[in-house]
């Protein structure tokens, strides 16, 4: 479900919430609307809302999170690809098909993520750059050197394909609706 839609839903559950209230207190017998009952209320309603806000607290710093470790992983992968593009330009000739081909899966990435509802990219990737891998361990070095970027850039294919499936494997499907449920609940009580 889309984040509008369950604003959507909680704003309409609290709403609907706090007009229970207000037609329950209408129907309540006056003996309900003592200081007693009204101090009781106080205490359920504070420790319903310190539990709330302590959840959305929590799930801030959760999404916080997840952003800040996206956003290393996307500077590292983008590293690794430059690097592992200039290991290859170094190598030689023989690598203007392998590189192409590495343009090629950056190419798809990038339209992939401008794209919406394209979230099954990852895996697909990850197979591109198998084939990246495969051209390089076709390579025939003529001399050492050529034998050292050769090793190089199969460990940066390497690094790169298993950024790729860990990041599909890490991935959450979505927010967690038990949870949801129980935060919605809370704060329409609340209200």
């Amino acid at each position: 479900m889309s984040p509008i839609g369950v604003g959507a839903i909680a704003f309409l559950c609290v709403f609907g919430g706090a007009l229970l209230g207000i037609y329950l207190r209408l129907r309540l017998p006056d003996h309900h609307l003592g200081t007693e009952s009204r101090d009781a209320i106080k205490l359920a309603t504070a420790i319903i809302g310190t539990l709330s806000a302590l959840a959305l607290g929590l799930l801030i710093a959760s999404a916080k999170r997840s952003f800040d470790e996206a956003g290393v992983e996307r500077r590292t992968s983008t590293a690794r690809v430059l690097l592992l593009d200039r290991v290859m330009a170094h190598f030689g000739p023989q690598t203007e098909a392998i590189r192409a081909k590495l343009k090629t899966i950056i190419e798809a990435r990038l339209k992939a993520e401008q794209s919406e509802g394209n979230h099954d990219m990852s895996v697909s990737e990850g197979l591109d750059i198998e084939t990246v891998q495969d051209g390089l361990r076709a390579l025939a070095p003529l001399n050492e050197g050529q034998r050292f970027l050769q090793l190089r850039a199969m460990q940066l294919g390497g690094d790169i394909a298993e950024a790729r499936w860990i990041r599909t494997e890490t991935e959450v499907g979505g927010f967690p609706t038990p949870f949801l449920a129980v935060l919605i609940l809370w704060f329409t009580l609340l209200f």
